[in-house]
């Protein structure tokens, strides 16, 4: 946003993509943006659309996160890849990306089982949505970057994971956010408000996060100046069954936190 003012100016942007394909070409598009169809408009070849909602051609219904992977139902145009899919990735957003793959997979002329394989096999990349356990806790580990948006999905992904206990989250600063930093780290403050028992908040705009954190209800917040005060707080919180969420931009390096427990 610091750079494109607006999500219009990004979709604008990433818009040339399409314009840059052939007419023998295909365009596959998560389509539940409000920035769709300007996209498709501007795409030579024909569009697929992939997303949750009922106007899209492929359409991802009945999400199901459970322990080390995402599980998901596909309706198609293709009778054969319809059905239920499991990816070892976290997050309902995970799903529509597994979704796309297969949209484009079935064009190149890919099978059910190969697909299948392919998606069983997908790598877990390094800081996003990371789960790993410490001494029965569940750390989900996505510092690879932050922005309004996948803080949001974080938190989706944070409330909707099986929990015994409690779900806390440690959030950073958000980079690249021009003139919309402030409203942002607030509003990702008013969120977690709705998910976690307890936050904790490290960066320059932690005591923005925090103040609406706490406008928004939420008891136990901490805005902190460093990653040791934070492990200090967490230890006297944390108990087995827990997850924590780390979640902040890469300049943060929060994955550090996880290292001194």
């Amino acid at each position: 946003l610091e750079f494109f003012a607006n999500l219009e100016g990004v979709a604008k942007e990433e818009g040339m993509l399409a314009e840059l394909l052939p007419e023998s070409g295909k365009l596959f598009l998560y389509g539940d943006g409000s920035w769709v169809n300007s996209i498709i408009e501007r795409s030579a070849p024909p569009c697929a659309t992939i997303g949750f909602g009922s106007h899209n051609i492929w359409r991802v219904k009945r999400v199901q996160l459970m322990e080390g992977l995402t599980r998901f139902v596909l309706s198609s145009p293709v009778a054969e890849l319809n059905g239920e899919y499991d990816i070892p990735l976290l997050g309902k957003h995970q799903a529509t990306n597994a979704a796309l793959a297969i949209a484009a997979a079935a064009e190149m002329g890919l099978g059910r089982e190969m697909i299948v394989k392919g998606l069983s096999k997908c790598p877990q990349p390094r800081y996003r949505l990371q789960s790993t356990e410490r001494a029965g806790v569940t750390w989900v580990n996505d510092a690879y970057n932050a922005n309004a948006d996948s803080v949001k999905v974080a938190l989706e992904t944070l409330e909707d994971m099986p929990c015994e206990g409690k779900r806390y989250a440690v959030l950073g600063d958000m980079a690249e956010l021009g003139e919309y930093a402030e409203l942002a780290h607030r509003e990702v403050g008013e969120q977690a408000a709705q998910v976690v028992t307890g936050l904790v908040v490290v960066g320059l705009w932690a005591e923005v996060t925090a103040e609406s954190a706490c406008q928004a209800g939420i008891k136990y917040v901490e805005a902190v100046a460093n990653m040791e005060v934070a492990a200090k707080i967490l230890r006297g919180w944390l108990e087995p069954g827990d997850v924590v969420l780390l979640k902040a931009s890469r300049a943060s390096h929060f994955e550090r936190l996880e290292g001194m427990f």
